[in-house]
């Protein structure tokens, strides 16, 4: 019996995990108080020739979107992809995606989740912005801003194994994704390509994404595909700088 509870309890948590009030994963009320508006999140290293790359977040790191973020990605709570991906979808939307994609002839949209090292696959026993990928290519495929729009979820971007970017500084983190990831995923066409991750820092990650990719692509087709990326949380690169002095 105790076993079974135990089951219960990791699978169907009894209660919400923001506000411990309700029987669900987290309830709808808090849910809804973590959308307010979308934050527009540009990230850059010019002194690496890296230019700039824009996005969207739902909310800044607080102690509750941290709180979400681990149960999904160290708890295995994958029940939670759904409704992060409601409100990353619901963020894009509010934001000027749906006019960008319209400005660049409604051309397919490829999501691309970030991928995690083998380490940490093996650790977790899954990619969480993989599921994240997935479940907002659904939602949007039912959007009807998106009726006619060709969605798809390109997974084939890997990365290297490499030191843990959460213990690292912003130049170190820079230096240990620099040439760390290959994409053997295909784009033939013009695009909007959609880099999707949990949690965006100095973006390290999403700048290196970017270069894979644009790595397999023809220099005239590269001309016609745009990137840009999605998060449900952004580190704001000032506490970033902050720790950096502490270190």
């Amino acid at each position: 019996m105790a076993l079974t509870q135990k089951l219960l309890d990791f699978f169907l948590p009894a209660k919400c995990l923001s506000c411990d009030s309700e029987p669900s994963v987290i309830c709808r009320n808090c849910l809804s108080s973590l959308l307010t508006d979308p934050l527009d999140v540009t990230r850059a290293q010019p002194q690496l020739g890296l230019h700039q790359i824009c996005g969207t977040a739902v909310v800044d790191y607080s102690p509750q979107a941290a709180k979400l973020i681990s149960a999904f990605k160290e708890q295995q709570l994958f029940s939670l992809a759904k409704p992060m991906a409601e409100l990353m979808v619901a963020a894009l939307l509010k934001s000027n995606f749906v006019a960008e994609w319209q400005d660049n002839n409604s051309v397919p949209i490829v999501l691309v989740p970030i991928p995690s090292t083998s380490t940490s696959k093996l650790k977790r026993g899954f990619v969480p912005a993989q599921l994240l990928a997935q479940a907002c290519a659904q939602l949007l495929r039912k959007h009807d801003a998106f009726k006619s729009a060709r969605i798809s979820v390109a997974a084939g971007l890997v990365v290297s194994d490499r030191a843990d970017q959460a213990k690292l500084d912003r130049g170190s983190r820079f230096e240990v994704s620099r040439n760390s990831m290959k994409f053997y995923g295909s784009i033939s066409q013009a695009s909007l390509v959609l880099l999707i991750d949990d949690l965006i820092t100095t973006g390290a990650s999403i700048f290196e994404a970017r270069r894979a990719i644009s790595h397999t692509l023809s220099a005239e087709l590269l001309s016609l595909v745009n990137f840009t990326f999605l998060t449900f949380a952004e580190t704001s690169l000032k506490l970033v700088t902050r720790n950096e002095k502490k270190v």
